[in-house]
């Protein structure tokens, strides 16, 4: 079972691959359905999802968990999410698009901003970029970065089944890039959502590999599966009040 999920992990109907989702299977932005996309509903709250594919792994949990809320997608691999990042040409015109276009012609509930951060992203130019997404909405969530592997955590699961063994193969440099994103997000008066902690919640040594059903959480290295991604927003809906700004919550 975990060596079928993790070759069926990223289904396109999912993500919106080819559509919403540009990878080099998709390596134009020519391939981006704006109409499909970016279609705003103004009978219920919009938020848009700007980021990578660890942005995108997030949308299955994001429709499950939010059936009343329409969903924007913008993502790409390929650079930041961050305007005029450098990277492959399908993201870095995406990226411009939606910050010197999109996010300044119109308003949203929230936006959500998430990628496979490093270290040197902090070093980046955050400022234009953040002044255009809070002219946006009052609402900005920055996730973090997620739990990683050496490998793919189903394959870990195939040797064994227990947590511990499992957060022998855990990139522990990716918690100091969720500390200083956190702090980034603090300085900036952001909503941060930190993945890590939802996944381990005592930090090192202490990440959760399941689901409370049985799923492994991710199907490679660090993706969620689909089931992984609905448990997850659910608990950052626990644990963070995530998209509870229609309860009067920033």
């Amino acid at each position: 079972f975990y060596a079928e999920l993790q070759g069926n992990g990223m289904r396109d109907v999912e993500w919106r691959h080819g559509k919403c989702f540009l990878t080099s299977k998709s390596d134009s932005f020519e391939y981006f359905d704006a109409s499909i996309c970016l279609k705003l509903d103004f009978d219920k709250p919009n938020v848009l999802i700007i980021g990578d594919s660890h942005a995108a792994h997030w949308y299955p949990g994001l429709i499950a968990n939010f059936p009343n809320f329409n969903f924007l997608q913008a993502t790409s691999s390929g650079c930041r999410p961050l305007y005029g990042s450098n990277g492959e040409k399908r993201c870095v015109e995406m990226m411009n698009y939606i910050y010197g276009d999109f996010l300044r012609s119109n308003k949203f509930d929230a936006v959500i901003i998430a990628g496979r951060w490093e270290r040197n992203d902090l070093d980046e130019n955050w400022g234009n970029s953040l002044d255009i997404l809070k002219a946006s909405t009052d609402n900005v969530y920055l996730i973090g970065n997620t739990v990683e592997y050496a490998e793919a955590l189903p394959q870990i699961l195939l040797r064994s089944n227990n947590n511990l063994y499992a957060n022998k193969f855990v990139d522990i440099e990716r918690f100091g890039v969720d500390k200083d994103l956190s702090a980034l997000a603090d300085t900036q008066n952001l909503n941060y959502i930190s993945t890590i902690n939802l996944i381990c919640p005592l930090g090192v040594g202490s990440c959760k590999t399941l689901t409370p059903s049985g799923i492994p959480l991710a199907f490679d290295y660090g993706h969620f599966s689909i089931d992984g991604s609905i448990y997850l927003v659910r608990k950052a809906i626990e644990a963070d009040g995530f998209l509870s700004f229609t309860e009067g919550r920033k």
